[in-house]
Protein backbone atom coordinates (compact mmCIF):
# COMPACT_ATOMS: atom_id res chain seq x y z
CA UNK A 1 0.00 0.00 0.00
CA UNK A 2 3.07 2.18 0.78
CA UNK A 3 4.36 1.90 -2.68
CA UNK A 4 7.92 0.58 -1.89
CA UNK A 5 8.62 -3.74 -1.89
CA UNK A 6 11.30 -3.52 0.88
CA UNK A 7 12.47 -1.52 3.64
CA UNK A 8 15.53 0.75 3.81
CA UNK A 9 17.07 -0.74 6.75
CA UNK A 10 16.05 -2.95 9.46
CA UNK A 11 15.72 0.08 11.82
CA UNK A 12 13.53 1.75 9.63
CA UNK A 13 11.33 -2.00 9.80
CA UNK A 14 11.29 -1.45 13.62
CA UNK A 15 10.29 2.35 13.86
CA UNK A 16 7.05 1.81 11.03
CA UNK A 17 6.03 -0.92 12.63
CA UNK A 18 6.47 1.08 16.23
CA UNK A 19 4.72 3.98 15.21
CA UNK A 20 1.58 2.16 13.45
CA UNK A 21 1.68 -0.15 16.90
CA UNK A 22 1.78 2.83 19.72
CA UNK A 23 -0.71 3.36 21.80
CA UNK A 24 -2.72 6.85 21.26
CA UNK A 25 -0.31 9.61 24.04
CA UNK A 26 2.33 8.21 23.63
CA UNK A 27 5.73 9.23 22.25
CA UNK A 28 8.49 7.35 20.29
CA UNK A 29 12.32 8.00 19.49
CA UNK A 30 13.47 7.51 16.65
CA UNK A 31 16.94 7.69 16.17
CA UNK A 32 18.43 6.08 12.94
CA UNK A 33 21.49 6.82 10.91
CA UNK A 34 21.59 9.75 8.20
CA UNK A 35 20.07 7.83 5.16
CA UNK A 36 18.52 5.64 6.80
CA UNK A 37 14.49 6.00 5.86
CA UNK A 38 13.67 8.14 9.02
CA UNK A 39 10.74 10.29 6.93
CA UNK A 40 9.48 7.39 5.93
CA UNK A 41 8.22 6.87 9.11
CA UNK A 42 6.09 9.79 8.92
CA UNK A 43 4.73 9.71 5.66
CA UNK A 44 3.70 5.59 6.02
CA UNK A 45 0.11 6.21 7.22
CA UNK A 46 -0.54 9.13 4.91
CA UNK A 47 0.74 6.53 2.04
CA UNK A 48 -1.16 3.71 3.27
CA UNK A 49 -4.45 5.40 3.76
CA UNK A 50 -4.30 8.48 1.48
CA UNK A 51 -5.09 11.86 2.97
CA UNK A 52 -8.85 11.98 4.23
CA UNK A 53 -8.61 11.22 7.88
CA UNK A 54 -6.33 12.47 10.64
CA UNK A 55 -3.55 14.86 10.37
CA UNK A 56 0.05 14.15 10.73
CA UNK A 57 2.01 17.08 11.30
CA UNK A 58 5.66 16.91 10.71
CA UNK A 59 7.55 20.07 12.36
CA UNK A 60 11.21 20.36 10.89
CA UNK A 61 13.43 22.93 11.09
CA UNK A 62 14.23 24.92 8.41
CA UNK A 63 12.39 26.26 5.39
CA UNK A 64 14.65 24.00 3.13
CA UNK A 65 13.39 20.63 4.63
CA UNK A 66 9.96 21.77 4.72
CA UNK A 67 9.97 22.05 1.05
CA UNK A 68 12.01 19.16 0.19
CA UNK A 69 9.84 17.09 2.37
CA UNK A 70 6.88 18.52 0.65
CA UNK A 71 8.00 17.86 -2.72
CA UNK A 72 8.97 14.45 -1.65
CA UNK A 73 5.42 13.81 -0.33
CA UNK A 74 3.89 15.31 -3.26
CA UNK A 75 5.67 12.96 -6.03
CA UNK A 76 5.06 9.88 -3.66
CA UNK A 77 1.40 10.87 -3.34
CA UNK A 78 0.99 11.18 -7.01
CA UNK A 79 -1.87 9.61 -8.84
CA UNK A 80 -3.35 8.54 -5.98
CA UNK A 81 -6.42 10.97 -4.31
CA UNK A 82 -4.89 14.45 -3.12
CA UNK A 83 -4.67 17.61 -4.11
CA UNK A 84 -8.19 18.55 -4.87
CA UNK A 85 -9.32 17.44 -1.22
CA UNK A 86 -6.63 19.66 0.68
CA UNK A 87 -4.04 22.33 0.58
CA UNK A 88 -0.53 22.26 -0.19
CA UNK A 89 1.45 20.28 1.80
CA UNK A 90 4.33 22.94 2.46
CA UNK A 91 3.50 25.79 5.22
CA UNK A 92 5.78 28.54 5.05
CA UNK A 93 5.84 32.69 5.08
CA UNK A 94 5.77 33.08 1.30
CA UNK A 95 2.53 31.40 1.29
CA UNK A 96 -0.70 34.04 0.00
CA UNK A 97 -3.41 34.40 2.40
CA UNK A 98 -5.92 32.26 0.29
CA UNK A 99 -3.06 29.34 0.13
CA UNK A 100 -3.27 29.42 4.36
CA UNK A 101 -6.73 29.59 4.39
CA UNK A 102 -7.21 26.71 2.50
CA UNK A 103 -4.72 24.71 4.26
CA UNK A 104 -6.48 25.76 8.12
CA UNK A 105 -9.60 25.05 6.50
CA UNK A 106 -8.97 21.43 5.22
CA UNK A 107 -6.61 21.06 8.81
CA UNK A 108 -10.09 21.53 10.64
CA UNK A 109 -12.01 19.56 8.27
CA UNK A 110 -10.31 16.10 8.34
CA UNK A 111 -8.87 16.74 4.67
CA UNK A 112 -5.24 17.73 5.30
CA UNK A 113 -3.68 14.55 5.30
CA UNK A 114 -0.19 15.94 5.90
CA UNK A 115 1.61 19.42 6.61
CA UNK A 116 5.07 19.96 7.16
CA UNK A 117 5.55 23.20 8.41
CA UNK A 118 8.21 25.01 11.16
CA UNK A 119 7.98 25.17 14.68
CA UNK A 120 7.15 28.44 14.88
CA UNK A 121 3.98 28.16 12.68
CA UNK A 122 2.78 25.73 15.09
CA UNK A 123 3.22 28.50 17.95
CA UNK A 124 1.82 30.61 16.13
CA UNK A 125 -0.50 31.03 12.93
CA UNK A 126 -1.69 27.11 12.49
CA UNK A 127 -2.29 26.74 16.39
CA UNK A 128 -6.07 27.44 16.05
CA UNK A 129 -6.74 24.73 13.68
CA UNK A 130 -4.38 22.63 15.43
CA UNK A 131 -7.01 22.60 18.07
CA UNK A 132 -10.29 22.51 15.98
CA UNK A 133 -8.76 19.36 14.98
CA UNK A 134 -7.88 17.78 18.36
CA UNK A 135 -11.27 18.57 19.38
CA UNK A 136 -12.96 16.66 16.35
CA UNK A 137 -10.64 14.01 16.96
CA UNK A 138 -8.81 14.79 13.51
CA UNK A 139 -5.28 14.81 15.01
CA UNK A 140 -3.28 11.66 14.48
CA UNK A 141 0.18 12.26 14.83
CA UNK A 142 3.05 14.44 15.64
CA UNK A 143 6.03 14.45 14.15
CA UNK A 144 9.22 16.45 15.19
CA UNK A 145 12.29 15.56 12.74
CA UNK A 146 15.57 16.73 13.56
CA UNK A 147 14.10 16.13 17.04
CA UNK A 148 18.12 16.84 18.73
CA UNK A 149 17.59 20.34 18.02
CA UNK A 150 14.67 20.32 20.89
CA UNK A 151 17.82 20.65 23.29
CA UNK A 152 20.14 22.06 20.79
CA UNK A 153 18.20 25.51 19.70
CA UNK A 154 15.29 25.54 22.18
CA UNK A 155 17.35 26.30 25.27
CA UNK A 156 18.43 29.92 23.67
CA UNK A 157 18.11 30.40 19.74
CA UNK A 158 14.42 29.48 18.17
CA UNK A 159 12.64 28.53 21.83
CA UNK A 160 9.51 27.86 19.89
CA UNK A 161 11.24 24.01 19.49
CA UNK A 162 10.97 23.72 23.49
CA UNK A 163 7.40 25.24 23.37
CA UNK A 164 6.24 22.49 21.08
CA UNK A 165 6.15 20.02 24.08
CA UNK A 166 3.96 22.45 26.25
CA UNK A 167 1.45 22.87 23.29
CA UNK A 168 1.32 18.92 22.58
CA UNK A 169 0.13 19.02 26.30
CA UNK A 170 -2.55 21.42 25.61
CA UNK A 171 -3.70 19.61 22.27
CA UNK A 172 -3.89 16.24 24.28
CA UNK A 173 -6.05 17.39 26.76
CA UNK A 174 -8.24 18.96 24.13
CA UNK A 175 -8.50 15.41 21.94
CA UNK A 176 -11.79 14.36 21.26
CA UNK A 177 -11.81 10.24 22.00
CA UNK A 178 -8.48 8.67 20.94
CA UNK A 179 -5.58 10.80 21.62
CA UNK A 180 -2.78 11.60 18.66
CA UNK A 181 0.64 10.17 18.96
CA UNK A 182 4.27 11.94 18.55
CA UNK A 183 7.00 10.95 16.92
CA UNK A 184 10.88 12.43 17.60
CA UNK A 185 13.00 11.29 14.93
CA UNK A 186 16.89 12.40 14.41
CA UNK A 187 20.37 10.93 13.43
CA UNK A 188 22.18 12.39 16.83
CA UNK A 189 20.67 12.14 20.22
CA UNK A 190 23.28 12.26 22.84
CA UNK A 191 22.26 10.90 26.64
CA UNK A 192 21.21 14.74 27.03
CA UNK A 193 19.44 15.22 24.16
CA UNK A 194 16.86 11.71 25.54
CA UNK A 195 17.14 13.42 29.02
CA UNK A 196 15.69 16.58 27.60
CA UNK A 197 13.16 14.47 25.55
CA UNK A 198 12.24 12.46 28.61
CA UNK A 199 11.59 15.39 30.21
CA UNK A 200 9.60 17.52 27.92
CA UNK A 201 7.43 14.41 26.27
CA UNK A 202 7.02 12.39 29.31
CA UNK A 203 6.11 10.42 31.46
CA UNK A 204 8.47 8.12 31.19
CA UNK A 205 6.52 5.50 30.59
CA UNK A 206 4.66 6.36 27.72
CA UNK A 207 8.05 7.15 26.08
CA UNK A 208 9.36 4.21 23.73
CA UNK A 209 12.49 4.49 21.54
CA UNK A 210 13.34 2.91 18.49
CA UNK A 211 17.60 2.64 17.90
CA UNK A 212 19.77 1.43 15.60
CA UNK A 213 22.80 4.01 15.46
CA UNK A 214 25.70 3.12 14.07
CA UNK A 215 28.83 4.99 11.64
CA UNK A 216 27.63 4.78 8.11
CA UNK A 217 30.36 3.02 6.26
CA UNK A 218 30.31 5.13 2.88
CA UNK A 219 31.85 8.25 4.24
CA UNK A 220 35.44 8.44 3.72
CA UNK A 221 37.21 11.15 6.41
CA UNK A 222 39.81 13.37 5.57
CA UNK A 223 40.32 16.43 7.53
CA UNK A 224 43.44 19.24 6.68
CA UNK A 225 44.88 22.67 8.50
CA UNK A 226 46.28 24.97 6.39
CA UNK A 227 48.57 27.85 8.07
CA UNK A 228 46.48 30.85 6.71
CA UNK A 229 43.42 31.94 5.09
CA UNK A 230 45.24 32.68 1.93
CA UNK A 231 47.02 29.22 2.20
CA UNK A 232 42.95 27.34 3.01
CA UNK A 233 41.52 29.33 0.05
CA UNK A 234 43.93 27.62 -2.38
CA UNK A 235 43.11 24.67 -0.72
CA UNK A 236 39.35 24.50 -1.03
CA UNK A 237 39.40 25.40 -4.25
CA UNK A 238 41.51 22.60 -5.74
CA UNK A 239 39.96 20.62 -3.74
CA UNK A 240 36.36 21.42 -5.28
CA UNK A 241 38.44 21.04 -8.86
CA UNK A 242 39.13 17.63 -7.98
CA UNK A 243 36.18 16.53 -6.27
CA UNK A 244 33.67 14.14 -7.65
CA UNK A 245 30.14 15.67 -8.47
CA UNK A 246 27.40 16.26 -6.77
CA UNK A 247 29.31 18.42 -4.75
CA UNK A 248 28.41 20.33 -1.33
CA UNK A 249 30.78 22.75 -0.44
CA UNK A 250 29.45 23.94 3.83
CA UNK A 251 30.25 27.32 5.42
CA UNK A 252 29.17 28.84 8.72
CA UNK A 253 28.41 32.14 7.67
CA UNK A 254 25.96 33.91 4.74
CA UNK A 255 28.63 35.75 4.15
CA UNK A 256 31.35 33.11 3.58
CA UNK A 257 28.82 31.59 1.59
CA UNK A 258 28.32 34.45 -1.30
CA UNK A 259 32.10 35.32 -1.26
CA UNK A 260 33.02 31.51 -2.31
CA UNK A 261 29.44 31.55 -4.83
CA UNK A 262 31.48 34.76 -6.11
CA UNK A 263 35.08 32.80 -5.97
CA UNK A 264 34.17 29.85 -7.56
CA UNK A 265 31.74 31.30 -10.15
CA UNK A 266 34.75 34.05 -11.45
CA UNK A 267 37.08 30.27 -11.78
CA UNK A 268 34.12 29.61 -14.55
CA UNK A 269 31.83 27.04 -12.50
CA UNK A 270 28.62 27.56 -13.95
CA UNK A 271 26.43 24.63 -12.64
CA UNK A 272 26.56 25.93 -9.41
CA UNK A 273 24.18 27.60 -6.73
CA UNK A 274 24.41 29.09 -3.22
CA UNK A 275 21.87 28.55 -0.43
CA UNK A 276 21.66 30.00 2.93
CA UNK A 277 18.78 31.93 5.45
CA UNK A 278 18.35 34.69 3.15
CA UNK A 279 17.68 33.05 -0.33
CA UNK A 280 14.05 33.66 -1.17
CA UNK A 281 12.33 30.82 -0.71
CA UNK A 282 10.97 30.84 -4.77
CA UNK A 283 14.82 30.19 -5.70
CA UNK A 284 14.84 27.83 -2.59
CA UNK A 285 12.15 25.62 -4.56
CA UNK A 286 14.39 25.86 -7.86
CA UNK A 287 17.78 24.98 -6.67
CA UNK A 288 15.97 21.81 -4.36
CA UNK A 289 14.22 21.00 -8.14
CA UNK A 290 17.48 21.35 -9.87
CA UNK A 291 19.84 19.75 -7.48
CA UNK A 292 16.99 16.68 -7.16
CA UNK A 293 17.78 16.88 -11.40
CA UNK A 294 20.86 16.47 -10.87
CA UNK A 295 20.90 19.99 -12.99
CA UNK A 296 23.79 21.85 -10.66
CA UNK A 297 27.18 20.43 -9.75
CA UNK A 298 28.19 22.39 -6.40
CA UNK A 299 26.27 23.82 -4.21
CA UNK A 300 27.79 25.94 -1.24
CA UNK A 301 25.59 26.05 1.93
CA UNK A 302 25.39 26.75 4.89
CA UNK A 303 23.60 24.81 7.74
CA UNK A 304 20.21 26.35 6.19
CA UNK A 305 20.75 23.69 3.59
CA UNK A 306 22.54 20.80 5.93
CA UNK A 307 19.53 19.09 7.72
CA UNK A 308 17.88 16.44 6.02
CA UNK A 309 17.85 17.33 2.31
CA UNK A 310 17.77 14.38 0.73
CA UNK A 311 19.58 13.46 -2.64
CA UNK A 312 21.21 10.35 -2.94
CA UNK A 313 24.17 10.62 -4.89
CA UNK A 314 25.70 13.20 -3.70
CA UNK A 315 29.73 12.26 -3.91
CA UNK A 316 31.66 14.93 -2.03
CA UNK A 317 31.13 16.90 1.24
CA UNK A 318 33.73 19.78 1.69
CA UNK A 319 33.87 22.01 4.61
CA UNK A 320 35.41 25.30 4.31
CA UNK A 321 34.81 26.01 8.13
CA UNK A 322 34.32 24.07 11.49
CA UNK A 323 31.07 23.33 12.01
CA UNK A 324 29.88 24.60 15.47
CA UNK A 325 28.84 21.17 17.01
CA UNK A 326 30.01 17.64 16.06
CA UNK A 327 25.92 16.60 15.46
CA UNK A 328 25.99 19.19 12.90
CA UNK A 329 29.28 17.85 11.51
CA UNK A 330 27.74 14.32 11.31
CA UNK A 331 24.25 15.82 9.62
CA UNK A 332 26.21 17.61 7.16
CA UNK A 333 28.46 14.83 5.93
CA UNK A 334 25.49 12.67 5.90
CA UNK A 335 24.14 14.65 3.05
CA UNK A 336 27.15 12.29 1.03
CA UNK A 337 26.75 8.75 -0.52
CA UNK A 338 22.81 8.03 1.32
CA UNK A 339 23.12 5.57 -1.96
CA UNK A 340 25.63 3.06 -0.50
CA UNK A 341 28.02 3.91 -2.62
CA UNK A 342 31.40 5.55 -1.38
CA UNK A 343 31.13 9.52 -0.31
CA UNK A 344 34.30 11.89 0.79
CA UNK A 345 34.62 13.97 3.43
CA UNK A 346 36.75 16.74 3.33
CA UNK A 347 37.55 19.53 6.15
CA UNK A 348 39.81 22.22 5.44
CA UNK A 349 40.34 24.88 8.26
CA UNK A 350 42.93 27.58 9.87
CA UNK A 351 43.90 28.85 13.41
CA UNK A 352 41.33 31.68 12.14
CA UNK A 353 38.40 28.91 12.19
CA UNK A 354 39.34 27.59 15.93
Amino acid sequence: ASGYPTYVSAGQREAVRSAFLMRPGDTLIVCLPTGSGKSFVAQAPILTRGREGGLTLCIVPTTALVLDQARQMDERLSGRARGASGGGLAWHSDLGPDEKDLIKAAIREGRQGILYCSPEAVTGALLPSLYDAAKRGLFDYLVVDEAHLLSQWGDGFRPAFQMIAGIRRGLLRACAGERFRTILMSATLTTDAIATIDALFGPPETVHMVSSVHLRPEPQYWIHKEPGEAAKQAKVLEAVRHAPRPTILYVTKRSDADEWHRRLYAKGYRRLAKFHGDTPTSERLKIIDEWSRNMIDVIVATSAFGVGIDKSDVRAVIHAAVPETVDRFYQEVGRGGRDGAPAGSLMIYSDKDM
